[in-house]
């Protein structure tokens, strides 16, 4: 797998075709990253509270495993 600043791709040496990049990893997967960035797309898991309404899919997923925010529009 490979990241070419804006997003993965999956090198495959095989002639099966591979699904979109984009779906291999599930919300609210974590990553770690030997580069100077993150990948477009992705959050940094630092305790940054996020608004609930801007990430959705990210907070129906994980809801407040990580922390509450202010309980009521952040996570």
């Amino acid at each position: 797998m490979i990241y070419n600043g804006d997003h993965w791709h999956l090198v495959n040496p095989t002639s099966i075709p591979l699904e979109e990049e984009s779906s291999l990893y599930p919300t609210g997967f974590i990553g770690t990253f030997g580069m100077r960035g993150i990948p477009k797309d992705w959050l940094l898991c630092d305790g940054k509270a996020y608004l609930r309404r801007d990430y959705r899919d990210l907070f129906e997923t994980i809801g407040t495993v990580w922390g509450e925010g202010d309980g009521v529009t952040t996570f």
